[in-house]
């Protein structure tokens, strides 16, 4: 239990620092907040309801295989969120090289100021 309360913790910080440094400036922070909140909703549902089905496996347990099935089922379940988690921040890193290739482009066709 203490393990997945962990994960859980480590997850929702790591989303909250990853989002903050992948778009530090704050016009870009305040359009974006709508959906991080959102996803980060999202991402706590499923973590609560994996916690949920956890506790309900534990206490329908009868004896030491069932609790052992609990915990395999709960692993597969945090690996399916964990790769879930990994495509969401490659698609993150995406957006943030488009976005930082259109700023380049942009940069490149301004006229240089003071001349």
């Amino acid at each position: 239990m203490k393990i997945a309360l962990f994960v859980i913790l480590t997850c929702f910080f790591g989303m909250s620092f990853s989002a903050l440094a992948a778009d530090p400036t704050p016009a870009k922070t305040d359009t974006n907040f709508p959906k991080h909140k959102q996803e980060t909703l999202d991402h706590l549902d499923k973590m609560i309801s994996a916690m949920q089905e956890m506790r309900t496996c534990v206490a329908g347990a009868k004896a030491h295989e069932d609790m052992k099935a609990c915990h395999e089922a709960q692993e597969k379940n945090m690996h399916a969120m964990e790769m879930q988690h990994k495509e969401h921040r490659k698609e993150m890193i995406d957006d943030q090289i488009k976005r930082l290739q259109d700023e380049k482009a942009k940069m490149n066709e301004a006229p240089p100021k003071g001349n």
